[in-house]
């Protein structure tokens, strides 16, 4: 148990739980080529909605899915993955692509807000109120 398991996505120890280094490796990478066709020339209007509305929904499954508030590494791990997809958008999108409302409010893998929601949730269910 030292060296932990996976299991669904995740590499689990004493010590805590953590995303898989190769499920990151491959949000990374489905990320990249989406935000290649939003500011690429030979993209369509209707190709560069699709890849916006394919990076919002990748960016809120993913983080849906793995996001725990109580999990320090998966926080850092998702803190990383947004630093990431900065990046990716300051190498591949032109400045107006980056200023356009679509981008700017673009889902996130982590904001501080959701941390806090996450909390309250969690504090509601001890003190055995139901959440949906």
């Amino acid at each position: 148990m030292e060296q932990g398991f996976e299991f669904l996505g995740f590499h689990i120890r004493k010590d805590g739980v953590e995303i898989k280094r190769k499920r990151m490796d491959e949000i990374r990478e489905v990320i990249r080529e989406r935000i290649r066709k939003l500011d690429n020339p030979s993209s369509t209007l209707e190709q560069k909605i699709k890849a916006m509305t394919l990076i919002n929904a990748s960016i809120r499954g993913f983080r849906n899915y793995f996001f725990r508030s109580d999990e320090t590494k998966i926080i850092e791990q998702l803190k990383i993955l947004e630093e990431s997809i900065n990046r990716m958008a300051n190498d591949y999108l032109s400045p107006p692509v980056i200023a356009d409302p679509a981008w700017t409010q673009r889902e996130k893998f982590y904001e501080k807000e959701m941390e806090a929601i996450e909390n309250e949730v969690g504090e509601m269910k001890l003190q055995g109120v139901t959440v949906r």
